[in-house]
């Protein structure tokens, strides 16, 4: 049934968005990583969950060992910005694939 209810929505209607950080390789090589911003994903929860809690209380998400991924981490939340994109933009070809130089 919710399948179903689905297939009604309109595309504009369904959005998302990536909490804000910043792709880093290491210098030494290796994987990519992905560090999120502390501060701007505190304010996008709250933009559209609503939650008031603070994010990540225990540092479970950055790594004091790595000046560089917790500068991203802890910088200030104005460096990043947050967009939300429907489902319609994606069909559409609104939004290019995310490239990694």
């Amino acid at each position: 049934s919710f399948s179903r209810a689905l297939m009604d929505v309109e595309l504009e209607n369904i959005s998302m968005t990536t909490l804000q950080g910043e792709a880093v390789k290491p210098k030494s090589g290796g994987a990519w990583y992905y560090i999120l911003n502390r501060n701007a994903a505190a304010e996008q929860l709250r933009e559209y969950f609503g939650a008031n809690a603070a994010f990540d209380p225990q540092g479970v998400f950055t790594n004091p060992q790595k000046q560089e991924y917790q500068n991203i981490y802890l910088s200030d939340a104005e460096r990043f910005s947050s967009r939300a994109h429907t489902a319609k933009d994606l069909i559409d070809g609104a939004l290019a694939p995310a490239r990694i130089s």
